[in-house]
């Protein structure tokens, strides 16, 4: 009797500690890095060598297609899907990757990628595993239908 009691008040205890402990985490993560005005349009630039945008659309026409084939979707409802695939939905993720960078480290990735195209191949936007994560799961909205607006 004495060790159910014991055990009783052992459970109790590390209850009361672990909602201590859940609500001492209770701050909202920190806020998303982003660039300033001023490197955004440098980011921009980035976009465009790297031709970031347009890959971004094949992949996502190429998610949709594999998908409609599948699922044996109408025409009508393959149209509605691509059309509301929107660059602007996913780039803050892009701003995202390079909020942490510099003026000067951005100008020097832009004059790298306009000096040597061969470097646009294993751009810092295409090796980023979170870029591709979040493409990943993008697409993975956009397929479902999240990013359909009337």
């Amino acid at each position: 009797m004495k060790n159910i009691k014991m055990l009783g008040l052992l459970i109790f205890l590390l209850c009361v500690y672990n909602v201590n402990t859940c609500a001492a985490q209770s701050e909202p993560p920190p806020a998303m890095a982003m660039p300033s005005d001023e490197n955004k349009s440098l980011v921009d630039t980035i976009i465009l060598l790297t031709q970031y945008e347009q890959y971004f659309y094949k992949q996502c026409v190429g998610a949709v297609d594999g998908i409609a084939e599948r699922k044996r979707w109408t025409p009508q409802k393959i149209a509605q899907i691509k059309g509301s695939i929107r660059f602007e939905y996913f780039n803050h993720t892009i701003y995202n990757l390079f909020g942490t960078y510099k003026k000067d480290e951005l100008l020097a990735l832009i004059k790298k990628y306009k000096a040597d195209p061969f470097c646009l191949r294993n751009n810092a936007i295409l090796d980023s595993w979170m870029v591709q994560s979040n493409l990943n799961l993008f697409m993975e909205g956009l397929v479902e239908g999240k990013y359909v607006t009337n």
